[in-house]
């Protein structure tokens, strides 16, 4: 993650951060993947870019919360939240009740979701 965010500081001609600055031991993570049913890829990339766009203009909490496709086409959620009180409201939160309900039904199995933690020096 720490090579992508200074890879993204770097393209965007920026300098980056110091790592004691940005790190948050508060900070909590989860990775989630998705495998979609073959042919419903294009309605699950609807939904779910939907899904991420409410999530970071409705949570402030959110530090991230985005999906991304691997080469493979398996989906990734990528999410950071500033503390666990954050997460708990985007689990409750009524747009994510509400896009599981179409998005769920393009799933081949149930999401995988890992809980990760923030490495502050």
């Amino acid at each position: 993650m720490r090579l992508v965010q200074a890879l993204g500081f770097a393209l965007l001609g920026l300098a980056q951060p110091a790592l004691a600055e940005t790190c948050n031991a508060n900070e909590v993570g989860y990775i989630a993947s998705f495998k979609v049913i073959a042919g419903k890829e294009a309605a699950f990339e609807s939904g779910i870019s939907n899904l991420a766009a409410e999530v970071n203009a409705r949570e402030p909490g959110v530090v991230l919360y985005a999906p991304y496709k691997d080469a493979n086409g398996e989906y990734w959620m990528m999410e950071r939240y500033q503390d666990l009180a954050a997460r708990e409201v985007h689990a409750k939160s009524p747009e994510v009740q509400a896009a599981f309900g179409p998005i769920g039904p393009l799933l081949a199995e149930p999401p995988t979701v890992v809980p990760v933690s923030a490495v502050c020096p």
